[in-house]
């Protein structure tokens, strides 16, 4: 399925498929560019990545460490479901909490489903260039149209290329809560 095929369709559907440490750490990069605090407005995300078409569902995968508490009640309010997983440490100190691979595996999946339970449209709430052989196994097999949406600055050049759309989070500030952080 093409866009041109969505064009003629009632009722287009749409799963999202988030990754909330991928998008979280790059707001965060942009914002201290710009010498300001702030966090990413998910409600606004989502909103936009439903735009008019009927969710399926919006899920995000995220940490499972109490520093993220508050994100993650941030995500649960702005309509998303919840994986978490508990981090491991690095040899560096830092932590990772990968969810690659599940979240590859949910978005293939979905394109899997019967007719009726399939998406139109999967979106990728990402900007990691390890998701461009999910988009193309998807793409060829011709059952969702795919879209990202990620920070320009951040997304993977391939990926944005080869979506069917791209939306820019850098380019409105509606999708960031911000205010300057002050110098101690």
């Amino acid at each position: 399925m093409y866009e041109k095929d969505l064009a003629h369709k009632k009722n287009v559907s749409v799963s999202i498929f988030l990754d909330a440490l991928n998008i979280d750490i790059h707001a965060k990069k942009l914002l201290r560019s710009r010498n300001l605090m702030g966090s990413v407005d998910y409600r606004k995300i989502l909103e936009d990545c439903i735009h008019g078409r009927r969710l399926m569902e919006a899920i995000a995968y995220t940490c499972a460490a109490r520093t993220y508490g508050k994100r993650n009640c941030s995500l649960a309010a702005a309509g998303f479901s919840l994986r978490k997983k508990r981090y491991s440490m690095r040899d560096s100190g830092g932590f990772k909490c990968d969810w690659d691979i599940r979240m590859a595996l949910d978005a293939y999946d979905s394109c899997l489903r019967d007719e009726e339970q399939r998406p139109d449209v999967i979106v990728l709430v990402t900007g990691d260039g390890d998701f461009l052989d999910l988009m193309k196994k998807i793409r060829n097999r011709g059952s969702c149209v795919v879209e990202v949406v990620a920070f320009r600055s951040n997304v993977n050049r391939a990926l944005r290329s080869f979506a069917s759309s791209f939306l820019d989070l850098e380019s409105d500030p509606k999708y960031l809560n911000m205010w300057v952080r002050k110098n101690i």
